[in-house]
């Protein structure tokens, strides 16, 4: 997750900065050359910064939250397969194959081309962030819910067991006419295993 975040900061730092480059000055604007860092920095937001705002979060929160961050991780596999790619396919147009047509603000294709480099290989690293980690903080989310369920069946067997005492023991023909409650916590075994979640058999 640490390494998400650190991807997802990344991220909203080229988010802001684009967005005052290249966009936020010019919002009247309706050229292809603007809708391409547009749907730059919009892919890149969208899929990254809910992800970094969320990250400081898990260390406390209970498994809903680690859910959310497990299900905004595997968001981040949209871009991966898709939009970033056709977000290059857009620049690509617009900052070389008609770059006047398209309302280019640089003034020649070799300007452009540490803007699209540069965007190029933070798709390809965000890629490989999410292949690399997407599917071990699902994993993670997985456990923590077997966790939450384990633990509240633990809960409710051992809030019968308190029941039981409470109600069961007396013999309705009077031999055993005495009001102990039965004893029955031998009846429930608790345990830990190594992935430190809890369960239990009622015996």
């Amino acid at each position: 997750m640490n390494f998400m975040a650190a991807t997802g900061f990344l991220n909203t730092v080229f988010s802001v900065y684009m967005w005052f480059k290249w966009l936020g000055n010019s919002l009247d604007d309706s050229t292809s050359f603007w809708f391409s860092w547009f749907f730059a920095v919009l892919t890149n937001g969208l899929l990254w910064i809910p992800l970094f705002v969320t990250w400081p979060a898990v260390f406390t929160a209970g498994s809903t939250t680690v859910n959310l961050m497990a299900f905004l991780s595997r968001l981040t596999l949209l871009g991966s397969y898709f939009f970033y790619w056709a977000n290059l396919g857009f620049m690509y147009y617009t900052f070389y194959s008609d770059p006047a047509g398209s309302g280019s603000k640089f003034v020649t294709t070799s300007d452009a081309t540490p803007y699209f480099a540069g965007y190029a290989g933070l798709s390809l690293f965000d890629s490989m962030m999410s292949f690399l980690f997407v599917g071990s903080i699902q994993e993670y989310a997985d456990r923590r819910n077997k966790a939450d369920a384990l633990e509240e069946a633990r809960q409710e067997a051992i809030k019968n067991a308190e029941s039981g005492r409470g109600s069961g023991g007396s013999s309705p023909s009077g031999d055993n006419s005495s009001d102990e409650p039965v004893d029955n916590d031998d009846n429930i075994v608790v345990f830990k295993d190594e992935d430190d979640l809890y369960g239990f058999f009622a015996l």
